[in-house]
């Protein structure tokens, strides 16, 4: 997990393009959270290919989504779009209740990077990415303000907002939308690579309140949804941008 200290500037060049100061300052930011690379042990463990959906929560729930507000009001109950809204202790809660859980940081890392050590699990570069994430782009300017840092040149998918499941191509592993489309929950609380985990899941001993969430969003720039990109939000936080992608432990 993590990366070495000195690939801090390899991203500057990802786009063709020198970073201008505001994308250096959130690079610096993002890196120092992202520095220290570890090996961690996982054991076997099932995680879903894609994100949960809307028709596979109102199935074991029995309601729609907790979050009406749609980037696509005619598509807000189709039954392939993601569940998105659910706070970390309500997503913990339904989990739980069906014999599942959420994945460790170390295990949805494993499963992102699909055996690549690369920016995102699909290359090194944003050409390498195209076909495979739901990012902030000029259609989704469209409906909502730009991203610090985003250029209109820099991405363009044609989604103006969360797409639906299987919509796009999967990475090596067979997972769809590591990468994009919705930001999702993981069991971890936010701590520093130097912390010790849990052998055989990676989970990380933390004090904090906030809980990791990874992969970024469809109103996230590609900087902000690389493989090794960690952010926080606290456990009642709330969001049509934030998801769920369950997991479960192999039994023997």
């Amino acid at each position: 997990m993590g990366r070495n200290a000195e690939d801090s500037l390899e991203i500057a060049d990802l786009a063709g393009k020198r970073p201008t100061a505001t994308e250096l300052n959130h690079l610096t930011r993002w890196y120092k959270n992202e520095v220290g690379v570890h090996e961690i042990g996982l054991e076997p463990f099932f995680l879903a290919r894609h994100e949960l959906t809307t028709g596979q929560y109102r199935r074991i729930v029995g309601s729609t989504n907790p979050v009406r507000k749609s980037s696509r009001e005619s598509d807000v109950q189709h039954p392939r779009l993601p569940i998105h809204g659910l706070t970390f202790l309500e997503t913990t809660r339904l989990l739980d209740a069906h014999g599942l859980v959420l994945p460790t940081e170390a295990q949805w890392e494993h499963a992102c990077r699909a055996e690549h050590r690369r920016h995102w699990s699909t290359g090194d570069r944003l050409a390498d990415l195209r076909g495979h994430a739901n990012l902030f782009d000029a259609k989704a300017q469209e409906q909502y303000p730009p991203p610090s840092g985003f250029h209109p040149s820099l991405w363009s998918d044609g989604s103006p907002g969360c797409s639906r499941v299987g919509a796009l191509t999967t990475n090596d592993f067979g997972f769809f939308d590591m990468h994009g489309n919705l930001t999702e929950w993981c069991l971890d609380r936010f701590g520093s690579y130097s912390l010790p985990t849990t052998p055989g899941t990676g989970e990380r001993h933390s004090k904090s309140e906030r809980r990791i969430v990874r992969g970024g969003s469809f109103l996230d720039i590609p900087m902000a949804a690389r493989t090794t990109a960690r952010a926080s939000r606290p456990a009642d936080f709330r969001s049509h941008t934030l998801g769920v992608r369950p997991s479960r432990k192999l039994m023997r």
